[in-house]
């Protein structure tokens, strides 16, 4: 979620602050799902533009647009110095020293040097590069640092005293991408003609060419074998040995200009910050170690934290974020998929999914890890609507001649086959597993024993197609679409049609809620109505989904449900308020259906695609000490507005 998504979900998520404990806790959660940060440090009052973490004692250092770096004890959490007062906006800073320096450097080609102990300032400086300063590096154990800008000079300058060293002459149109490796031997300099070259320091002398002319270079890295990241203006990103001046390895990209690169120290992996949000590679096998959802968060800054693979991003509001990508399992995509378009059965008290596959088979699967548990070779044709029993043991199946049957799928042994006459429409067992309820082709309703499939009563016929059906927890209510907008009321034990409601808008997908008294209606255009049944009057309408709502599942305990739309996305809601508590978004498009597991702490979505994902409901839990605080007052900020 970007910035301006993120303001304008506030309006949403105020009610929560006036709401129970456990709305206001959604409310949190849903900021974190798009920012699931271990934890936010506040100081700034503007956009962090630069950061940097030393190689040893714990400290990260921040630059921001309020003309303030600050050094951070990071294990403690807290602003260990504060330097202020600089005279012009700060792009860059970069530890020295092995940590025991600090230098800021201002857009203007100020530069000051801080002891990073005290707080200190050593010295002040001022780069003679002619025009602004665009880039900064330094070696972390190194007596150098370089600058460099928009007229394309690069200039050497001493840690030890501020004094300028060697300069030379770069690309006249700009040189913004600028790296020194570790030992500070050598300084990688991309110009804005796309021209990359080596310099050996302390002469400046220029051993190598790797790069003529091309798209400008925009950040350039060295990690501590010597190979150098290279990103230019179109996007690209490559690997470069500069020992054999050879380029070694292109990495995916996911879109956008880079704005900044850094390696890990123990050059396994590559950090960057880019127009879109962070971007973490894993480097042998170019993997993308990052969501989704974080790619996509806005960051303007970088860095990796002392804390070994955990990394920090700078933000537009001042904030400092930590996160731990091997962590970010607050939505987790699954290494297996379902057959695309396919028709899918889940068991409400396991883990199990059920689909045909392309063979025509029947596979059951373990949600969690993908594990195939079973096969039906020949379930007797192509299966129209299929559903698990109450124990999950059976499947239940409808063919498209209308034959109603019901299997072990771990044998493969069928239990009972009846035939219904008609070919059905919808099919849904009741989640207490005392009857099976099928919709026929003429507008007919079957209520049938769910252990012998044995005809119980038929319920009235009705005009035209009946669409869908479905079952109260307690077998006791039947509710069935009709024509789009209309929906009928059946007594299950008797077959007594209670009552209608008329839909303002086509209907897709209905709910009871636990305790049966209300029903819980989504819509072809995204809304989701809620009903009261004792009054036959429309309690609320659930507004968030922008397409057709595909599925309504309710969660564990029965106070929650999850809808799955057509606009990709799975949204989280409490019948009894009118408000959604939670948004789930992996980019992955239209969601068919959306899935509690047993133990109600993860949610599993499938795609039209199908692709799969899971969410973990309790990441949000395990991080809330970090995030409390922040998130609170970014809510009561979004309310005061």
């Amino acid at each position: 979620m970007g910035k301006s998504s993120v303001q304008a979900e506030l309006p949403r998520l105020r009610p929560f602050l006036e709401q129970p404990d456990v709305h206001t806790h959604w409310a949190l959660w849903d900021l974190y799902a798009h920012q699931p940060c271990l934890r936010t440090l506040a100081g700034h009052g503007d956009t962090v533009l630069a950061l940097a973490a030393a190689p040893e004692g714990g400290l990260v250092a921040s630059a921001s647009h309020d003309r303030s770096v600050r050094i951070w004890d990071w294990k403690a959490g807290r602003t260990q110095s504060l330097a202020q007062g600089f005279d012009s906006v700060l792009v860059g800073v970069g530890f020295a020293r092995g940590g025991a320096r600090l230098v800021a450097a201002g857009i203007d080609g100020s530069l000051r040097c801080l002891e990073t102990g005290t707080g200190t300032e050593a010295w002040r400086a001022q780069a003679d590069l002619g025009g602004e300063l665009w880039s900064l590096c330094s070696a972390v154990g190194g007596e150098v640092l370089a600058v460099s800008g928009a007229s394309g000079r690069v200039q050497l300058v001493n840690v030890a005293d501020g004094s300028l060293g060697a300069r030379l002459q770069g690309c006249a149109s700009g040189s913004r991408g600028l790296a020194l490796d570790a030992a500070g031997a050598h300084l990688a300099v991309g110009g804005a003609d796309g021209s990359l070259r080596l310099y050996e320091l302390p002469a400046l002398r220029e051993p190598a060419t790797l790069l003529e002319r091309g798209p400008a270079l925009v950040a350039l890295a060295f990690d501590r074998a010597g190979r150098l990241a290279v990103a230019d203006a179109s996007g690209a990103l490559s690997i470069w040995d500069t020992g054999t001046r050879a380029r070694v390895a292109d990495l995916p990209r996911s879109g956008g200009s880079l704005r900044s690169l850094l390696f890990s120290s123990a050059g396994d992996r590559l950090l960057a910050t880019t127009q879109a949000g962070v971007e973490l590679w894993e480097i042998t096998s170019g993997r993308q170690l990052l969501p989704e959802n974080l790619r996509r968060e806005p960051a303007y800054s970088a860095c990796f934290a002392p804390d070994a693979g955990r990394i920090v991003t700078g933000t537009a509001d001042g904030s400092i974020r930590e996160w731990e990508p091997a962590a970010t399992g607050l939505c987790r995509p699954l290494d297996w998929s379902t057959p695309a378009g396919t028709l899918l059965a889940f068991s409400r008290l396991t883990p199990r999914v059920a689909y045909m596959d392309e063979g025509g088979g029947i596979v059951v699967r373990d949600v969690s890890d993908g594990r195939q548990l079973g096969r039906l070779a020949e379930p007797g044709g192509w299966i129209e609507a299929l559903s698990f029993d109450r124990s999950a043991e059976r499947l239940v199946g409808v063919s498209q001649k209308g034959t109603l049957r019901a299997w072990r799928w771990r044998t493969g042994e069928i239990e009972f086959e009846q035939d219904l006459g008609r070919r059905a429409t919808s099919m849904r067992p009741s989640p207490d597993g005392s009857i099976l309820v099928c919709a026929l082709d003429d507008g007919r309703i079957q209520v049938r024993d769910a252990v012998s499939g044995a005809l119980l009563r038929m319920l009235a016929p009705s005009e035209g197609l009946c669409e869908r059906v479905t079952v109260s927890l307690d077998g006791s209510r039947i509710a069935s679409t009709h024509h789009g907008n209309l929906i009928r009321l059946w007594d299950a034990r008797s077959g007594r049609l209670l009552g209608e409601l008329g839909a303002r808008r086509p209907v897709f997908s209905v709910l009871f809620a636990r305790d049966g008294r209300a029903l819980v209606v989504g819509a072809w255009d995204g809304s989701i109505d809620v009903w009261d049944l004792a009054t036959r009057a429309r309690l609320s309408t659930l507004e968030g989904h922008s397409q057709r709502v595909n599925s309504l599942t309710l969660g564990a305990d029965g106070s929650l449900f999850a809808s799955a739309s057509n606009d990709g996305t799975v949204r989280l809601w409490d019948v009894g308020v009118a408000h959604c508590l939670a948004t789930f978004d992996a980019g992955h498009g239209p969601v068919r259906n959306a899935v509690f597991a047993p133990d109600g702490t993860r949610l599993v979505a499938f795609h039209d695609d199908g692709s799969l994902e899971e969410w973990d409901l309790g990441c949000y839990d395990r991080h809330i000490a970090g995030n409390e605080a922040a998130q609170r007052a970014r809510l009561q900020r979004g309310s005061e507005r």
